[in-house]
């Protein structure tokens, strides 16, 4: 009983935590400091800023209700996202996988970034196919997704996080990064 109260403290108090088959395992990057993160990169995609001018700035969180560290991680993404003060505002829908790993049919139409929670059996392949033909960027909870092809993820280097980025998904999603964001990150 007092390890289930320690875990319901980690995951209010840290606000993001992975749950995994070996217990608890905290995320790397806070859900706030990477929804920070990804809103001042947002300035140094020159296609994405394009996008921010006008009010069609979308983020799909993609997630998988049945599976609770994806589910905890969408929810703490989506309270980062709606704290945002911003004009236009940030609009985020949630992106539900089909029993084939793939996103519901319809789900990926107008977004602009699409952000991809810890997700067992999802068909990555498929998604990233598709979020590159739409020029949607991915960015990736678990660094991890980054290196199988995401275009962004975050890391702790000397206890400071950095922006990973995979440059042929950049290239592929169209993801046009300036070269002061790339001097900052650590690129793949």
């Amino acid at each position: 009983m007092e390890m289930r109260k320690a875990i319901n403290i980690i995951l209010i108090v840290g606000g993001f935590a992975l749950l995994s088959m070996n217990g608890l395992q905290m995320s790397e990057v806070p859900a706030n400091v990477q929804v920070s993160l990804v809103m001042k990169a947002t300035p140094y995609c020159r296609t994405l800023s394009q996008k921010l001018v006008g009010s069609n700035f979308v983020v799909g969180i993609c997630y998988q209700e049945k599976n609770r560290s994806s589910y905890v991680i969408m929810e703490a993404l989506r309270e980062e996202f709606k704290k945002l003060k911003g004009n236009p505002p940030v609009q985020v829908d949630l992106v539900g996988l089909d029993n084939d790993g793939k996103p519901v049919e319809g789900s990926l139409d107008g977004k602009s970034a699409l952000y991809l929670t810890p997700m067992r059996g999802a068909n990555m392949s498929y998604i990233l196919s598709e979020t590159a033909k739409r020029d949607i960027w991915t960015i990736a909870v678990d660094p991890n997704d980054c290196r199988k092809g995401a275009t962004m993820s975050f890391e702790l280097v000397d206890a400071r996080p950095k922006f990973l980025i995979n440059m042929k998904s950049a290239t592929a999603e169209n993801c046009d990064f300036s070269s002061q964001l790339l001097k900052l990150a650590l690129t793949l």
